[in-house]
C-alpha cells in the first residue's frame, strides 16, 4: 500500500470560493462505505479515503482481494487531477467489477459541490476515467456546521 498523509492532518483545510470558511477533511477515517462484491472467480473489498496531495487533497481509493484468505491490495490509486479540493470519498464496484467513486470538491474558484470519476473493469489498473460534476455547488458553507459538508453521502450499486 502506498504512504499517505491524511487529508488536512485529519481537520478542516477545505477551501471554498466567496468564503473564508475551511470545510472539515474528515480525512482521519475511512469513509463509508467499506464495500464488498463475489465476483465468481473472486472476492474484492472497494474503500477509500481523503489524503494530503501537494497543497491540496485527494480520492485515494483501493481494491482488495481474497479477503478472506490472504487479503492483497490488487489496485490502488490517488485521484487529484488538478488544485481543486477532492474529500470525502465514496466508492462501490459492480457485479462486473467496474467502479465509481463519488465525491466532494471545491476551491477558491469551485462552489462545494459532488462529482464522480468511474473505470471499467477493462480500463488499465490503477487507473480512473475523467471526472464528471453531477452537481455544481450554489453557496459557501458558513463556519455555523463546524465545517461539516457533504459527511453523509455514499455510493451504492442499485
Amino acid at each position: 500500500m502506498a504512504s499517505f498523509t491524511e487529508a488536512c492532518n485529519g481537520g478542516a483545510c477545505i477551501k471554498q470560493k466567496s468564503n473564508s470558511a475551511k470545510l472539515d477533511s474528515l480525512g482521519d477515517r475511512m469513509m463509508y462505505r467499506l464495500a464488498y462484491r463475489n465476483l465468481g472467480g473472486h472476492e474484492s473489498l472497494v474503500a477509500s479515503h481523503s489524503i494530503n496531495v501537494g497543497t491540496t487533497t485527494g480520492v485515494r481509493w483501493y481494491e482488495i482481494r481474497s479477503p478472506r484468505t490472504t487479503p492483497v491490495v490488487f489496485q490502488q490509486s490517488t485521484f487529484s487531477p488538478n488544485s481543486t479540493f477532492r474529500w470525502m470519498p465514496s466508492i462501490a464496484m459492480d457485479k462486473l467489477g467496474d467502479l465509481a467513486v463519488g465525491y466532494s470538491a471545491s476551491s477558491t474558484f469551485v462552489n462545494p459541490g459532488v462529482r464522480y470519476a468511474a473505470r471499467l473493469a477493462s480500463d488499465p489498473l490503477n487507473t480512473l476515467q475523467t471526472e464528471t460534476v453531477m452537481v455544481s455547488g450554489g453557496g459557501a458553507q458558513d463556519s455555523g456546521a463546524g465545517g461539516r459538508w457533504g459527511d453523509y453521502s455514499t455510493m451504492t450499486v442499485d
